[in-house]
Formats: C-alpha cells, structure tokens, sequence
C-alpha cells in the first residue's frame, strides 16, 4: 500500500510543482481557500436564485485535520450575491481579499509570541468542478472541447483513450502561461486551449498557480456524480425496500441513505447527497449483495466503483496503493464499457483517472474535499430562516457570523477537548479476566479500580462497545478486533477487545468475522492500524465488516551511520518481539539485536525501546548489535565427519513445498494463455499493454492463488512481489503503465484473491486454513487463533486421499506396538509415521496436550531420527544441515567469545582449543561449558580406526 504521505499541509505543499515558497525550515502560513454558490432560500420556490450567494471560506491547513474539521475552524472570507460576481467579476469582487493575500505573501504577520513576521500563501482553492473552472480561468462547460483542467484531453477522445496510456498531454506550468498571454492576444484560440483567461489568484500572488492549486474533489466526481449514475444499473425497486428495512448501526444511521423516487430513473442516476451515496457504496454489498450471483459483470462494475471510492478516500497513501488505485480504476473502464458498451462516459470519470498522479501531488484528496466545508453553509442558512430579513443579506449574514466566532475565540478552549467520555462508572480491577488483570496491574499498580465509559470520543472520532477495529494483520489483510470496554486509567483510553478470525469474501467486498470464546485482549489507541471503528452486520446469521484497505506503517531505520534505510510493515506491530521478527526479515539480518527510537520528548534523544507503545508516528529507530555479523566458516568438512548421520526414511509426498528461490508462473487455461501470448508479441513489436478483461483476470489470479497455496496458506508482502514481478517478466504484457514497478496493481489483487480463495477452502473443510474458525453453528469454538509460522510449510494438511481418522488411528495402534519391540523395524515406522503426519498434526495443533500424553500416543516421535524427520515433514528442510549451516555462520563469533572468557571456564576453552581443530567440534566442545551443561549429554565422542 513505499512511504507514507501523511496529511500534514506543509510536507503535502512540498510535492506540488512549484511551492518552493514552502521548502524552507522558516514556519510558513498555509491556507486553503474553498468557494461555492449556495441557495438560501427554498431552491424550487418562486425566489430561486433570486438570493444565490457566492461565498469563500479559508482554513488555516497548518493545523491537523483533527481540528481543520471543527466548522469553527472555517473562516469566513468574502460573503456576496452571486449575481455580483457574474457582474463585476472576480477581480473586483475578490479585489480585499487579494490585497490581504498579497501582503501576507511578501510582508507577513506580525506573531507576538515568535517576535517576527511569518509569510504565508494560498496552499489550494477546494470548489465543485464548475467553481474551480470559473475562478481558475478555465472554460466553464463541460461539453467543450478541453474539459479537463489537468491535461490537454478532447472530449472526443475520453472515451476511447486511458490517462494511464499517456496519450493525453498534462497541462504545465510553463504551457498553461503561455496559452493565457495567447488566449489574450487571440479570444479564437479558447476552444482551442480550453482556456478562457488568467485566474486572478495567479495574477496577485506569486507563489500560487493555477495548474497545481486547484485539486479535484472527491464529493463532486464519485459521491455526487459517479457513483449515483452507475447505481441506476440496479433495480430501483429492490434497492429501496431494502434501504427501508437494513438494520444500520452507529454513524451510519445519520448518513443512511434515503428512498429513491421513481423520478429519478427516467433521469439514470439516483441524486443523493454525498453522505448518503457514500454510505449507500460501503453497506450497498451487505443489501443486497447476497442475492446477487457471483461473477455478475453488473456488480463487479459497482465493487470496483466501491474500491476505488475507498482508495481514494484514504488518509493514508502509499506508493503501493496509489499503484493499486490506478490499476482498479482502468479495471473499472474497461468492464464499464466491456457490459454496456453504449455507455457515455462522464468528463468526471476522465478526471478520476487522473486521481492517482494528483494524489501524489497533493496528497490526501479527502483533506481537501469539500463536504466539511459544505457543511458551513447551514449556519448561515438557520441564520436566514431565524431572523427572517432579505435585506442586505451578506452583511446580515457576515455580522452574525463575527459574532459567533467572536463567542468561540473568546470561550476557554477553542477546539474540542481531546477526549470525552459518557456514563462513567467504576468497576474493580479484580471483575477482569486474570490476563486482563495482569495487562492492567502493569498500568496501574496502585489502583484497585478503573474508570469504564459507555462510549469516548477521542478527537472527534466516536467509539462504543460491539464496534470492530482493526489491529494487526495477516497475510497483508488486516485482522479485526470487537471493542468489549472502554476503560480509562489517568489519560489513558484502553480498548478490552475480543479477539475476532476475519475471512475475505471477494464477492461481498467485505470480512466475515467469527468471535473467539474467552479470548480477551488490551489495545490502546496506538495499535489500531486505522484510527476509524467499523460496525458489523449480522446477515443471514453470518456477521460481515466491511472491507479496509491495507494499512501500512513506515518506519526509519538506522543499521549503520552510512546505511539508513526507509522502510513499510504491512499494520502495526502489536509486540516489540513482532517489530524485531519484522525488521529482521526486511532487513535480512542474521544477527541478533536490540533497538533505540528517538524521543520526541527529549529533542529526539536516542533512548532504548522497552514498549512498543512508546513509539511515536513515523519513528526513527536505531539497530543496536547485540552479536556482529558473522563471516562463513572456512571449516573442513572433516572435522564434523564424528557428527556425521544418516538422512531420516523415505519422506511422504507433502502437502506443500518450500518457497522456491525463482517462482515458476503456472501455465492458464489454453484459451488464457493464447491471449497472453498474442499480447507478448504485440508488447514485444511495439509496446503495446495489454488490456486485461475481467474474465481473464479472474482466472489469472484464481491460478495463481492456487499455485500460491501449494507453497504457503499465507504469504508474506515479499512473496506476493516475488508472484507478481515474475508474472510480468512471463508476460510483459500485462505489465502495468504508470506503476513504479509494473505490478503493484497485479501484487495487491492478489492479496485480495488469496484472501478470498482461503475463504473457499475454509468452507470446503481444509484444515490448515478451518483451524482458524471461529464459533459457528455446527463447530467448537477454538481457544486461540493459530496460523503457521513463517518455517511451517505444512502447518495443518488434510488427511491423505482413501484415508480417513479411523485408518489413521488403525496404523499408529500399530506404531505404538512396534515401538515396544526390543528392535523396531526402521522402515515400517518411517512410513507409518509418514502416513500419519496428518493426524498426529492435528492432535497436536487442535487439542495442544501435555508432552505426557504425547509420549503415550506417539512414542517414535521422540526418538533422534523421528524427530529429524518430524522437522523435516513439517518445514521440508533437513534439522542438522540447518543447525550446521547456522553454526557455520557463528563460529567466529564463538571463538571471540571464548577467547574472552577467563577463569576456570576460560581454561576449559583453551584447553579444548589446543585439542580440537577450530571449526564446528571446537565450538560444540565449548557450547557445554559456556551453557554449564554436561557434555555428554550435549554429544557423543568415539574414535575414527585405520579401517
């Protein structure tokens, strides 16, 4: 889902062209300007239009979006009949706003508190698409010949050509100045150009232009006009009665969507305010998905439209997921057109193409929507139906607003407080579960009660028993979590959760989740990979979530003073243990260990990590080496031949593989694969991409995901990479324009399509994935959720074909009576013990029992050459080729560490120095002695004749 772009104004300023006014380390002033024509009087009556206002808003973006989005927090700037403007025009109207822009830009503000002046500009202007058009300069309809503000796009060519193909020419800087100074020598050339004149903006200040101050609005292309035109594909009939009757939970009872009339379908869209249609996308799969047929087109149509919403909404971007967005959306297009091939394309679904590269420039679109700032106009509006006067009504309007901001200033606190909590009572620490207990003695050691609040607010974002949140991840898919209490301790808001299994369901977009009996846990606010709770729904006795986009965290990374490394973990580390497996593996280190961060509150100071919830955003951490990277042993092979054994009996055929080192893309279907091939050679003549039908798609991951699965149930982000980048070395046809690698977009699919295809296989009964179920009708619950380990190749396999327990339990009677035989017969244990690696698996994963009764059940699993075998049916790598590989490795390490040992133990090592050949005897000899142990417990020593 690369680095994050995090929403902070200032660092987003710095990617867009042209702002070197804010790369400085001198504290800049941000701002963000928003206009919009709204009606305050009854828009169908007799007064329409009669008193339209234009008004402009400003934000100061310099503050988190927490506060941005206090109505409060928007100014007011310039309130004025929009007839006014139509006018006198802009340059008039906006004439005291500009000279203020103009002199914060090159003069400053004087803030007391700093002793200086601090210089600011206009950051971006947030207006509908007719709003931006009018003030940028740009032609004002939609049915030109260049609509679009961000290229040089025909409307003929929309509909036949992609902004990924690069076949529209981007709109620069230097080009758009120049097609002004033009445009004002010849008025002919506006058609040409799509430019009607300069934006006054650009004409005042210098630091802004009208190329990259303008992003597109997220509310006004999918919310507002997208997404109600493609939801008239479904019958109006069946959407309403079951928006009429769904159950809707938490924040989406305010934004539930409404009945839509009959009218609206003459119209092919369904209207709706962007609230409503956004919450009509998200809960849409859950209404009515279910009577849907899977691989409908109609539908797929409408999941994509979901996906993209989502993507693109998102907070938190990633170079993965922007990738990811770019590929969904030309996805998307050409199903479009592929199912209703007579479909006119919208100028809005142009300018969502252009989504990916703008949101790379600017960042987070949802920071700069409009919806919130929409949301300012109802004041003024109540403000009209209370006093009831038309007279003069911008100075009406403009004075009462003074008023209440003069009110806000002045009140105690101008922003919300942090947290707050409802119905607070005091429960006992002892009322706990003992593992909570112990999680919260650790907090609060003096305390024997704690604060328990029905619900909190923590910066404005609602939380309350039975919501989902997602913490952790699996496989690059989040795993969720059910708030049980909200407890309070000091400051601090703690969340005792269920711990809950999720299943992908790639046909409803969304999670099933299943709960877990007795299976509690503490989390604080830190550990939620996304800040926002999720409702679920109980359908047809099944409960769903909706689907989250990854969540990623990125970290800096210190190894050395000369290697420092930016690197992304797929969710939040839950443990410091889970954040060094991780660094270990996406660093490749081979060393142990321990790490520092630095402490924003001692001026970042390097200080030990001990926690992870010290960790602050975006840490900085430092590798500390506990055990310095060891060279390979130059040993002779000689000195272990005392050591030497003989490889375990014949293996049984596994389940599973280990991962290969290069992955071989498996061969599709004839018809799939004539069409790639096809397409390679047209790639190969003149670099012509494929396009990818869904069909074709769908069989190319569902291949894939089956291959995926003969090797691992749960691939880590690397192996998705390896799948993905050999797919478009096999066919680079399918590579993909615009990504930075060529299969970002193939990479995350696939993802989904192995989260979905774990699901089936889940319902088919496979037992390595069933293991983690959940409580279901007809199951046991299971007491913990337990997925393989990153060596366990074949963690849980089914049981082999003709076999059944009964058989299985017949052969290890027979094992069991061998193994009382003063000489056990060699080569019937290693089948029957291979034969029975399914069942003797799922006694040992499913009921956990004590070594005692294992002992009794399986006696030659605890001898030397079982146990070998044992390791190697389970992670298909030979037990003593790895240790001896390993310890090949540290050998140089060991020795430097016994030669500083002193003492008796330290004349032990010399002596065995002196005897034994440096290599891996010396090491095994001194192991021993450094760990107080018997060596002859440790191994056996004999001695080597002439013969």
């Amino acid at each position: 889902m690369a680095p994050l772009m995090d929403s902070t104004p200032t660092e987003m300023a710095l990617t867009i062209v042209g702002m070197i006014f804010f790369k400085t380390e001198t504290l800049r002033i941000a701002l963000g300007l928003y206009i919009d024509d709204f009606e305050i009087a009854n828009p169908m009556g007799t007064s329409k239009k009669k008193h339209k206002l234009c008004s402009i808003y400003w934000v100061l973006t310099n503050l988190p979006s927490k506060h941005r989005s206090s109505l409060h927090s928007i100014q007011l700037a310039i309130l004025c009949r929009s007839s006014a403007v139509k006018q006198y025009g802009y340059a008039d109207v906006l004439h005291p706003l500009l000279q203020d822009l103009a002199t914060l830009e090159k003069q400053g503000v004087y803030v007391e508190q700093l002793g200086e002046c601090v210089k600011g500009t206009v950051l971006y202007v947030s207006a509908d698409n007719l709003g931006a058009h009018s003030l940028a300069g740009f032609q004002e309809s939609f049915t030109v010949q260049h609509p679009c503000r961000f290229c040089m796009a025909k409307r003929s060519d929309i509909q036949q050509k992609e902004v990924r193909s690069g076949a529209f020419e981007d709109r620069t800087i230097q080009d758009h100045d120049r097609q002004v100074s033009e445009v004002l020598e010849n008025p002919n050339l506006v058609k040409e150009y799509g430019v009607k004149g300069p934006c006054v903006l650009r004409d005042n200040l210098e630091h802004f232009h009208t190329v990259t101050g303008f992003p597109p609005d997220i509310m006004h292309d999918l919310l507002e006009g997208i997404i109600p035109v493609e939801m008239s594909f479904i019958s109006l009939e069946s959407l309403n009665e079951t928006i009429k009757l769904f159950p809707y939970k938490f924040t989406d009872r305010t934004d539930q969507p409404q009945i839509i009339p009959a009218t609206f379908a003459s119209r092919g869209t369904i209207g709706g305010n962007g609230h409503e249609n956004s919450a009509l996308a998200r809960l849409l799969p859950l209404m009515i998905g279910f009577d849907v047929p899977e691989n409908d087109p109609t539908w797929e149509i409408l999941m994509l439209l979901k996906d993209i919403l989502e993507l693109s909404s998102s907070f938190r971007l990633t170079e993965d997921s922007l990738n990811f967005l770019d590929a969904k959306i030309s996805e998307h297009r050409g199903l479009l057109l592929t199912v209703f091939p007579h479909f006119t394309l919208r100028p809005k679904h142009h300018f969502v193409e252009h989504y990916p590269q703008l949101m790379r420039m600017h960042g987070p679109l949802r920071d700069m929507w409009t919806m919130r700032f929409e949301g300012k106009h109802k004041f003024f509006k109540q403000v009209i139906r209370n006093t009831k006067n038309f007279k003069n009504v911008p100075q009406t309007l403009a004075v009462r607003h003074q008023r209440m901001m003069a009110y806000h200033v002045d009140s105690s606190s101008f922003f919300k407080p942090s947290i707050h909590m409802d119905k607070v009572t005091v429960s006992l620490v002892s009322s706990f579960p003992e593992n909570i207990q112990n999680l919260l003695k650790q907090r609060c050691t003096a305390q024997n009660t704690v604060l328990v609040a029905s619900s909190v607010s923590i910066d404005s974002i609602k939380y309350s028993p039975d919501m989902i949140v997602s913490v952790g991840a699996c496989s690059c898919l989040p795993d969720f979590r059910q708030i049980h209490k909200i407890l309070v301790i000091n400051s601090d808001v703690l969340f005792v959760c269920k711990h809950l299994t999720s299943w992908y369901n790639e046909h409803l977009r969304s999670y099933e989740l299943c709960s877990h009996v007795s299976s509690l846990s503490v989390n604080m606010l830190s550990d939620l990979n996304d800040p926002f709770p999720l409702a679920a729904y109980k359908i047809r006795g099944r409960t769903f979530s909706r689907q989250t986009m990854e969540i990623r965290t990125t970290l800096r990374i210190i190894v050395h003073d000369n290697d420092i490394r930016k690197i992304t973990l797929h969710g939040k580390p839950q443990t410091l243990d889970s954040l060094v497996e991780q660094l270990e593996e996406k660093l490749g280190l081979q060393y142990k260990f321990s790490l520092q961060y630095e402490d924003p509150d001692f001026n970042n100071a390097l200080v030990n990590l001990t926690d992870i919830a010290d960790l602050p955003d975006k840490p900085t951490l430092k590798i500390i080496t506990l055990v310095p990277t060891p060279t390979p042993s130059t040993a002779s092979t000689d000195d272990t031949q005392i050591l030497s054994f003989s490889s375990p009996g014949s293996q049984s055929s596994l389940t599973r593989s280990p991962w290969p080192d290069t992955f071989e893309i498996p061969y599709f279907p004839v018809d799939i694969e004539y069409r790639l091939c096809q397409g390679n050679l047209l790639y190969m003549r003149d670099k012509t991409y494929l396009q990818v039908p869904r069909d074709m798609k769908h069989e190319i991951l569902e291949k894939l995901a089956e291959t995926l699965y003969s090797f691992k149930a749960y691939p880590c982000d690397e192996e998705f990479n390896d799948v993905a980048t050999a797919l478009i070395q096999r066919h680079p046809c399918l590579t993909e324009p615009g990504s930075s690698n060529g299969c970002t977009g193939w990479k995350n699919s696939l993802k989904f399509k192995m989260g979905n295809y774990r699901t089936k296989l889940r319902r088919a009964g496979c037992t390595d994935v069933a293991v983690n179920d959940g409580k279901r009708k007809d199951q046991t619950p299971q007491r913990s959720v337990k997925r393989p380990k990153r060596f366990e190749i074949n963690f849980l396999p089914n049981f082999p074909d003709g076999e059944d327990e009964t058989s299985m339990e017949c052969k290890r009677k027979d094992l069991v009576e061998e193994m009382k035989k003063r000489r056990p017969t060699a080569a019937l244990i290693s089948k029957n013990m291979d034969s029975t690696f399914a069942l003797r698996r799922k006694e040992l994963v499913n009921l956990e029992p004590p070594v005692k009764d294992a002992i009794e059940r399986w006696p030659a699993l605890f001898t030397e050459g079982q146990i070998l075998a044992e390791f190697c049916r389970l992670s298909s790598k030979n037990l003593k080729t790895e240790f001896f590989r390993e310890l090949d490795k540290y050998t140089p390490r060991f020795f430097e560490i016994f030669k500083t040992k002193g003492g008796s133990v330290g004349q032990k090592l010399q002596e065995y120095l002196k005897q034994v050949t440096p290599g891996r005897t010396a090491v095994l000899c001194g192991l021993p002695v450094i760990l107080v142990d018997e060596n002859t417990d440790f191994f056996k020593t004999c001695f080597v004749s002439s013969h």
